[in-house]
């Protein structure tokens, strides 16, 4: 009886044991391999003609969290209270076909802003979306920064997502002379931090024929911190902005924030249950003068507790652009796609260069 004993105590030990040098060898592995990015790194620029943007034109911008074409109408995820992890291949190949015939109808735009674009990730089938959008969009120049890049994500325990190599990225078509990432400082703790996307902005600038500069912000802030990150994020943001605006350059950022803008209602909106998402503080933001741009009729992005249901399923306004007070803003509206697509909706901004000395 106690041969036995000592025989299942010693199995036992041995599971615990190579369970945990397994674990330690991941973590290991993991760590090693870990995405680090430098605080400022300039970002190569594909393409481009266009040298300057004029005072005199009105600008069209369109800002759209893809979600990596994986998170269409009929999908829930596992992160945000739902189940699956990863669509269906066909379903995949229906969000993105719909997203490219998006872009093709679409009017002329100046600039795209786009977040969760996904070059190498199993969640997106190892698809280059870069390569799928520079075929959509020809013309334009284009840059791209990482900020999603781990060898292999191991939740949830049942169904792993896998390795995910994702960012975001601008199509313009003016040719940036400058594009940089700018990382957000922070992250969350270890060794949850290893799983999670490292998150910046990119910031393009933009000849302008008055003399100054046009700076083009895409941000993706944080999401299911408990607000620290996102606070820290949307003052680095917000001290960018104020100083490039101070050089007597035009400003104009987007992207989403995963925050409703300020003054926003989460419980009074349209008819779609409210769902709760930090506010932006309206009185410490940005200085007397900015705009803060967004559509009050349309949600931007739903809830992905379960499968999209119109009236139903809970939507917010977490994308939206902010401009300094010299740029005129002339239209902001939300496309209502029914979230055939991703789980955020594409928002339009039509803006234009005040032609008079940039305010200070």
């Amino acid at each position: 009886m106690k041969r036995m004993f000592y025989k299942i105590l010693i199995i036992f030990v041995f599971i615990i044991t190579f369970t945990i040098l397994g674990l330690i060898t991941f973590l290991f592995y993991i760590q090693i391999n870990d995405y680090k990015p430098v605080a400022r790194d300039l970002l190569p620029i594909y393409g481009g003609t266009v040298e300057k943007v004029y005072p005199s034109d009105t600008l069209r911008l369109i800002s759209w969290n893809i979600g990596y074409a994986g998170l269409g109408k009929s999908m829930d995820f596992f992160y945000d209270g739902g189940k699956k992890v990863i669509t269906k291949k066909a379903d995949y190949e229906e969000n993105l076909e719909g997203i490219k015939d998006f872009l093709k109808a679409t009017g002329p735009v100046d600039f795209y802003l786009f977040q969760e674009v996904d070059i190498n990730a199993r969640r997106s089938y190892q698809d280059d979306q870069m390569k799928r959008l520079r075929k959509v969009l020809p013309n334009y120049s284009d840059v791209f920064a990482i900020n999603y890049k781990v060898k292999f994500v191991p939740l949830p325990l049942n169904k792993p997502m896998g390795h995910v190599h994702s960012g975001l990225c601008i199509f313009s078509f003016t040719d940036p002379f400058e594009s940089c990432r700018i990382s957000f400082e922070g992250n969350f703790s270890w060794p949850h931090g290893l799983f999670m996307p490292d998150r910046c902005y990119i910031v393009n600038k933009y000849y302008t024929s008055d003399g100054h500069e046009l700076i083009i912000i895409n941000t993706h802030n944080s999401a299911f911190d408990n607000g620290n990150l996102r606070t820290a994020q949307l003052e680095a943001l917000r001290t960018k902005m104020v100083e490039e605006y101070s050089k007597g350059n035009y400003v104009i950022a987007g992207g989403d924030w995963n925050m409703n803008p300020p003054g926003f209602d989460s419980e009074v909106f349209l008819n779609y249950p409210g769902f709760c998402v930090m506010t932006i503080p309206g009185t410490e933001f940005m200085p007397q003068g900015w705009t803060i741009a967004y559509d009050t009729n349309c949600p931007t992005n739903r809830k992905l507790d379960q499968p999209f249901k119109k009236e139903v399923t809970p939507g917010t306004i977490i994308d939206f652009f902010v401009l300094s007070p010299n740029i005129e803003l002339l239209n902001i509206y939300t496309q209502d796609l029914s979230f055939h697509h991703s789980d955020h909706h594409p928002v339009i901004l039509d803006a234009a260069l005040k032609t008079t000395k940039a305010m200070h």
